[in-house]
């Protein structure tokens, strides 16, 4: 790993969460010796990435992400356009939704609304990265994805999150073929123990996959009844997502993807 990769690597480790990070913390989990993290967080603090609690000492992120995540939001204002979609997944569902985005390994997510109809709602940070294989996000990607892709992702030890965590490599690539087929993921406490997830794919003006959008709800709230909603609600969410941002959907003969 290049110094590059390991000074990014550590902003990882910040969520909402975990807002500040001591030194020995964060050289604690990222695996690496005091000295090297504090030359690392040094460099990423000298640009504005992170900062020093003065009280504390400990880092948290700093305001030049802000300053890019704006760039970024105002350049391409993905999170602006699908705003209303989400409320109206939530208002319909009366359950949490999520919106993610596709990254090299994992998912990132760009927004989310928890509902307010339930006392026992499932919770989301948004400063936490969603794994592929665990997740009904993830496996609406992976499905879509082109299979090279797809195999290169499952391609290291797939992380057991729960009980119900599916890490065998085989049996993910043979439920991605329902996936495909389909065009929603479900997943039953895969990613967190309580969580029933369900979510479509999102695509690029090019056709390719590049998010998700889901909803997650308590497993001891999930019925056929709702199942059935639900998978309409994310569907048409998907569709509009798809076409707000510029998006085709691919043709459903297309081949060359894992499933």
């Amino acid at each position: 790993m290049g110094t590059v990769d390991k000074a990014l690597s550590l902003l990882d480790y910040f969520s909402e969460s975990r807002p500040e990070v001591g030194l020995s913390d964060l050289a604690r989990m990222a695996g690496f010796d005091k000295a090297t993290v504090l030359r690392l967080m040094t460099s990423l603090a000298d640009r504005g990435f992170v900062e020093q609690n003065v009280t504390t000492s400990k880092y948290r992120l700093g305001p030049a992400l802000l300053r890019l995540a704006n760039i970024r939001e105002s350049t391409f204002p993905q999170k602006a356009s699908a705003r209303p979609i989400l409320q109206r997944m939530s208002e319909e569902s009366g359950e949490t939704v999520h919106l993610m985005l596709l990254g090299k390994d994992s998912l990132e997510t760009l927004d989310f609304i928890e509902t307010k109809a339930h006392a026992m709602r499932v919770h989301m940070d948004a400063g936490e990265r969603i794994s592929l294989h665990a997740s009904a996000s993830g496996l609406a990607c992976l499905a879509f994805m082109p299979e090279k892709q797809t195999h290169q992702a499952l391609s290291g030890e797939l992380e057991r999150f729960t009980p119900r965590t599916l890490t065998d490599r085989a049996a993910v690539l043979d439920l991605l073929k329902a996936v495909r087929q389909d065009g929603i993921a479900e997943i039953d406490q895969g990613f967190e123990d309580g969580v029933f997830g369900m979510a479509a794919p999102i695509f690029s003006s090019h056709g390719a996959v590049t998010g998700s959008v889901g909803i997650a709800t308590p497993f001891t709230r999930m019925n056929e009844p709702f199942r059935k909603k639900a998978r309409s609600i994310i569907q048409q969410a998907a569709n509009d997502i798809t076409r707000a941002w510029g998006g085709i959907e691919p043709q459903a003969d297309i081949g060359g993807t894992a499933a």
